[in-house]
């Protein structure tokens, strides 16, 4: 029984410190998002709700760290788009969705654009906004930048 205890606790830890350490689990987690698909009679036009996972929820509000790359997409305000894919493989570019992109909150700079950057802030889960993504991270801060 104590065997099963601290196999238990060894497991639990090590997924929260992976989590913590490992982008890749991060942007895994986000991937799990589903789409409900619908006509909305306020904007004419057919819209994608986000359905998303315990896993997801469970990230909501809480300060994050993950790498991804600066798109160069022109934006208006201090944010730039990271995404979890290169540029030529981006949801804008390539053939993936929007759980691989995400608002980050912080002043641009163009020298990172295309630039493998590692960032940390607080993830907000965008249920209803339909011009913005559906990640977002706020009280940003830039961790490192890769050339």
């Amino acid at each position: 029984m104590v065997r099963v205890l601290l196999a238990v606790l060894i497991l639990i830890s090590s997924s929260f410190s992976a989590l913590n350490d490992n982008d890749e689990n991060v942007w895994t987690i986000l991937s799990q998002v589903k789409w409900k698909e619908y006509f909305d009679e306020d904007l004419g036009f057919q819209v994608s709700e986000p359905i998303f996972s315990e896993g997801i929820k469970s990230l909501n509000g809480k300060e994050v760290e993950l790498k991804g790359y600066v798109m160069p997409v022109e934006v208006d305000g201090d944010y730039f788009v990271l995404s979890s894919l290169p540029y030529s493989s981006c949801f804008f570019c390539g053939g993936a969705g929007p759980e691989t992109v995400m608002e980050v909150d912080i002043k641009r700079n163009k020298k990172w654009i295309n630039k493998l950057v590692t960032v940390k802030g607080k993830l907000h889960l965008n249920y209803d906004d339909f011009y913005s993504l559906i990640y977002q991270l706020e009280e940003a801060k830039v961790v490192s930048v890769e050339d």
